[in-house]
């Protein structure tokens, strides 16, 4: 069996990206194309959490209505 890793450990690799998690704002690019609300990107795994466009929030909640994508993932600093 692999040794498990928390999850405080796995969300503080280089990696792994979210919108809070204090790096700055950053431009995410999947398989290429630039994409807009990405709240979460894990470029080692090529997944990535992104807004569907319109966007819209779930009836009855306060969500974002959010797909799961996979792909070349690639992160870059914003910069301005």
């Amino acid at each position: 069996m692999g040794s498990a890793i928390s999850e405080a450990d796995y969300f503080s690799q280089e990696h792994v990206h979210t919108m809070a998690d204090g790096r700055g704002p950053r431009r995410v690019f999947i398989d290429g194309a630039e994409c807009d609300v990405v709240t979460y990107a894990d470029t080692k795994l090529g997944i990535a959490v992104m807004a569907n466009q319109p966007l819209r929030v779930l009836p009855g909640t306060e969500y974002i209505d959010e797909s799961v994508v996979m792909g070349d993932i690639r992160v870059e600093p914003m910069e301005g």
